[in-house]
């Protein structure tokens, strides 16, 4: 539980999807109910081959005609979850009077960097490089991009940074592409280039610590190395 921003959750998810039930006139969310919630998910991530319904299945186990191992109906109706799950919040701020597509997560994405920066430190050795959420329907998935190159193509690519000794991922930043609003203001150091700029937002948590960053090819550039030793970390 160290790693989540637990006051976000509190704060923000609990209390926003609470306030989204009671106006559907369903009963609040508590903390307890969620951490349920989320744990039924968990469940249901460690098997494969079944709908949702299958979990709340009212037929015998049997391995045959219903070999869904778990049965959720104890724990939390059917009905109660996907009211949970309909109403889901990640964000406690309206929508903008723009069109963006990702305004939803944005507080969200924010919220973890900063808690990471804050409870968790590094080893002396950071890794930077793209990671991909998998997600097939491009219609579906705002940001959503193919990227051939990977071992699972389609989805949200992230750029991340890693503690290169115990592979915890502690900074993430959204490739937005094409759904990022004309509207919004540039990112921090944009000003330095796209890249440079990239490499100094996802690792101002770590200037003047003297940690090493290795990257590859496509961002291990002249420009973004010297900007970052200016700043006490070193990069190749």
């Amino acid at each position: 539980m160290k790693i989540l921003p637990w006051d976000f959750f509190l704060n923000t998810i609990i209390q926003e999807t609470s306030n989204a039930l009671v106006a559907e006139k369903l009963t609040p969310l508590t903390e307890g109910k969620f951490l349920q919630f989320i744990g039924l998910w968990f469940l249901m991530a460690t098997v494969s081959g079944f709908s949702r319904s299958n979990y709340w299945s009212t037929k015998e186990f049997n391995e045959r005609k219903n070999p869904c191992p778990f049965n959720f109906s104890a724990f939390m109706s059917k009905r109660r979850f996907d009211a949970i799950n309909r109403e889901l919040r990640f964000t406690s701020k309206a929508a903008p009077h723009y069109t963006d597509r990702i305004w939803e997560v944005r507080e969200m994405i924010v919220a973890w960097n900063k808690h990471m920066a804050s409870v968790f430190s590094p080893s002396w050795i950071l890794c930077l490089d793209k990671s991909m959420s998998i997600w097939h329907n491009m219609f579906t998935c705002p940001g959503w991009v193919y990227c051939p190159r990977k071992p699972h193509p389609f989805g949200n690519e992230y750029h991340t940074v890693c503690c290169a000794k115990s592979g915890i991922l502690t900074q993430i930043e959204l490739v937005e592409g094409k759904d990022r609003p004309a509207e919004m203001e540039a990112p921090e150091f944009d000003n330095k280039g796209k890249t440079v700029g990239l490499l100094l937002r996802l690792l101002q948590p770590y200037f003047t610590s003297c940690r090493y960053v290795v990257l590859d090819s496509g961002f291990c550039v002249l420009k973004g190395i010297v900007e970052l030793r200016k700043r006490g970390v070193f990069a190749g």
